[in-house]
């Protein structure tokens, strides 16, 4: 699933091919994956008359809240999360392919469409505040890489939770973006053990963990993302983060600072690679 980075690099790649056109027809081909504030399919006439509103619309601007792209057309905001292998292409050859679900034609002539082969991904179409307080989206936490998070807001976060430090990292609603990949790489950079409880972490190394969340986040961004199994950006490129890290994915390897064998367990949930000298 794309994390921070990669829908940052995907959002800002659409934000240069997309933003100031306006839509002149939709083709949908697997309706579900429209889905209404609550996330659930829209009733069939509903559906249909909501992507008719859409036609005419111009697209004001394509960002990005956690792993959420919103694309702005003013009266109705567009929020669509990618899942495992949703990807939005401005390649007209994708317009043809198996898994397109949804195609933008734009009045230039250029196109925008929505591929994905599990059809996990969603775009929900928000039409009002009201509907967009009741999103997935909306429950989100502090941006990670916003000046609103400091060293120091994090240092609180920790002391009020007993999750490990692992789980926090991950739970979307305490910091927003940040998956699997880049907590192993945050938590190697700190050299604290994905066991540890979050309330455990001394002043100093919150100080420590904050500036590896920041720097492991946006070095990423300036990699255009991780390309560890579908991820591709809005061009169908590749990013390079895959070839900076340290532990994710390196089972059975040798840390690169103690040259001990890095260990691989479940941790919260999710498949964990840390090493247990470095690490404490």
């Amino acid at each position: 699933m794309p994390e921070l980075p990669e829908v940052e690099t995907i959002a800002r790649g659409l934000q240069n091919k997309v933003s100031g056109k306006t839509i002149q027809d939709i083709r949908v081909r697997y309706s579900k994956i429209f889905r209404d504030c609550c996330g659930q399919p829209y009733l069939e006439e509903e559906r249909k008359q909501l992507i008719a509103s859409l036609t005419g619309k111009t697209i004001k601007a394509v960002t990005r809240r956690a792993k959420y792209l919103l694309f702005d057309l003013g009266d109705i905001l567009l929020v669509s999360h990618l899942r495992m292998t949703g990807r939005f292409s401005s390649d007209p050859e994708y317009v043809d392919k198996k898994h397109t679900h949804v195609v933008l034609t734009f009045t230039d002539g250029s196109v925008l469409s929505y591929n994905d082969t599990r059809k996990f991904g969603t775009i929900q179409i928000i039409t009002c505040e009201e509907e967009r307080l009741k999103t997935t989206m909306s429950r989100s936490g502090i941006e990670p890489l916003s000046d609103a998070f400091s060293a120091d807001y994090l240092f609180d976060m920790l002391k009020q939770s007993k999750r490990n430090i692992k789980a926090f990292l991950l739970t979307q609603e305490s910091i927003a973006g940040i998956g699997n990949i880049y907590a192993d790489e945050i938590l190697f950079f700190a050299a604290i053990d994905p066991k540890r409880r979050a309330n455990s972490i001394s002043e100093e190394e919150a100080i420590k963990l904050h500036r590896g969340i920041k720097e492991k986040l946006m070095m990423g961004i300036a990699s255009g993302g991780a390309s560890i199994l579908t991820y591709v950006n809005e061009s169908g490129d590749k990013g390079a983060f895959q070839e900076l890290l340290q532990v994710y994915g390196k089972k059975g390897c040798h840390c690169q600072i103690c040259n001990q064998k890095l260990l691989t367990e479940t941790v919260a949930a999710r498949t964990t690679t840390y090493c247990p000298y470095c690490q404490t």
